[in-house]
């Protein structure tokens, strides 16, 4: 299996995640670091008794916990009873803009999503549901089924405009969450800082150094002393610093 690694641009892109179990769940809060177009279809092509819903708790729950967002919580919540941590995580999805359908998945339902992600506790339903996303040319990803994936969720690492995944492509997300971990531990806790700071320096650069050779040693002057903590991270360092190793000549060529 080959695949490659690319960023997509998601502003108008709708995705549809099948199942509200703890797969489910984990699916929406990466998803909703990027975006909040996200519709959920709590259950797959058939009820199981453990799905059954006895009242419209969550409802309740969501509009009780904060009345003034309730005109806001775009949910289809009307018969949904998932007690404890799990409720209110559902309506903490609410809240932040996922379209929460408590009915049983359509084949129709595809017809408004860009990607779908079947993640139900029923591994036959999700590939059936992955065969008809394949039949509609629409991507679907179902977790610990690489086979029946056309495109992997990876794990993410999200700082400000930083963006790191990591991904085995399906053969091992344990050694995925492992290594996303360790390249936590690395980054400093002010990353965001730092990316706003060189944002700044690299619009700034180029009206002092034409080259691009030359802008990219500058950079990686400045980001190195960023990261070891040898330059205040304010624009002003960084600018009086900038202007120091361009006009003194320190380490061009390092």
């Amino acid at each position: 299996m080959s695949v490659f690694p690319f960023m997509q641009k998601i502003d108008q892109k709708r995705f549809l995640v099948i199942g509200a179990g703890k797969v489910a769940r984990r699916k929406i809060r990466l998803l909703l670091q990027f975006t909040d177009r996200i519709t959920m279809i709590t259950h797959p092509a058939a009820d199981r008794p453990s799905d059954i819903p006895d009242a419209d708790l969550l409802k309740t729950y969501v509009q009780n916990a904060d009345d003034r967002n309730a005109d806001i919580i775009k949910a289809d919540i009307t018969n949904a009873c998932i007690p404890g941590p799990e409720m209110q995580e559902l309506s903490d999805f609410a809240r932040k803009g996922v379209e929460i359908m408590n009915r049983r998945f359509s084949a129709k339902d595809l017809e408004n999503a860009d990607y779908c992600i079947a993640s139900s506790d029923s591994s036959e339903d999700n590939q059936r549901i992955a065969a008809l996303c394949r039949e509609a040319g629409l991507p679907v990803n179902v977790p610990d089924d690489p086979d029946s994936c056309t495109f992997f969720m990876p794990s993410v690492i999200r700082k400000g405009n930083l963006v790191i995944t990591v991904s085995t492509g399906g053969s091992s997300p344990a050694m995925s969450a492992v290594l996303r971990r360790k390249i936590e531990d690395i980054l400093p806790p002010n990353t965001e800082e730092i990316l706003d700071l060189m944002e700044e320096l690299r619009a700034w650069a180029p009206t002092r150094l034409p080259r691009s050779q030359e802008r990219g040693r500058l950079y990686a002057y400045i980001l190195g002393r960023l990261m070891e903590g040898t330059l205040t991270p304010t624009e002003k360092s960084v600018h009086e610093a900038a202007v120091q190793w361009i006009e003194e000549g320190i380490d061009h060529n390092d």
